[in-house]
């Protein structure tokens, strides 16, 4: 996590941070998105369940688990504007009826336990202040025997010279002094290279990013199994990992 305090690094997503975000625009991570939805679905298997998608930004996995069958989607976040993002997705894809918008803290849900047959949470671990509570209550809120998915971006960074970015431009701005670097980056962003690099948006929340063995293990100190942990983009963007609940 960036040196901002907890409590400042969320009420950056309170204030709605995520709510224009959109991975379906032409971007060179487009192809590594739908890859992530779809394979989240094949381990989620939504159909006839009760799942909880925890930090849910605009409602790009709430959807696609209702489109694929899911009971009841709970979609949480913490911004009221992005859950009406996320709402509005809902109804354009006419699945508002299989989605209950809820307004929460990940790392502390008032949620009952074992409530859900699935819990997912994706492209959100790397903005939590406090990975392993959101992982514990992730846990908590998964039945025995329940399904979970996850990811989180690489700390490798050798992805970002093939898949140009915001990141790529963070990081070849990383050793700029603060007011030079935030001098640079608002003249970059507002001309052509805002097309290349997609910086339109400005610079990304506060963010820490993982490897794959740290991943895994946020998940199995919660108590999970993890069954199997998947690149997402040659070389990997994201790492998806997947598993359990164990019975007991």
């Amino acid at each position: 996590m960036s040196s901002l305090s907890t409590e400042r690094a969320k009420d950056i997503f309170r204030g709605g941070y995520f709510r224009a975000w959109n991975t379906e625009r032409p971007h060179p991570l487009a192809r590594v998105y739908r890859k992530e939805v779809a394979t989240a679905v094949d381990w989620i298997r939504p159909e006839a369940k009760q799942v909880l998608d925890l930090g849910c930004g605009p409602g790009r996995f709430s959807v696609s688990y209702a489109q694929a069958g899911a009971a009841l989607v709970t979609a949480v976040d913490i911004s009221p504007q992005v859950l009406a993002a996320a709402e509005e997705a809902a109804r354009r894809a006419g699945v508002r009826s299989r989605v209950a918008f809820q307004l929460g803290d990940a790392e502390n849900l008032g949620i009952r336990e074992s409530a859900f047959d699935a819990v997912s949470c994706m492209q959100t671990f790397v903005h939590f202040p406090h990975p392993e509570a959101a992982a514990r209550e992730m846990f908590r809120t998964c039945r025995p025997g329940g399904r979970f998915v996850a990811t989180a971006t690489n700390v490798d960074h050798a992805w970002i010279w093939r898949y140009p970015s915001m990141a790529t431009v963070e990081w070849l701005l990383g050793g700029f002094p603060p007011e030079l670097r935030d001098a640079v980056y608002a003249l970059g962003s507002a001309g052509p290279g805002s097309r290349v690099f997609h910086t339109d948006r400005g610079l990304s929340a506060p963010h820490t990013n993982y490897t794959r063995e740290g991943f895994q293990r946020v998940f199995a100190d919660a108590g999970f199994a993890v069954d199997q942990t998947i690149d997402l983009g040659r070389p990997a963007v994201f790492f998806l990992v997947a598993g359990h609940r164990p019975e007991r």
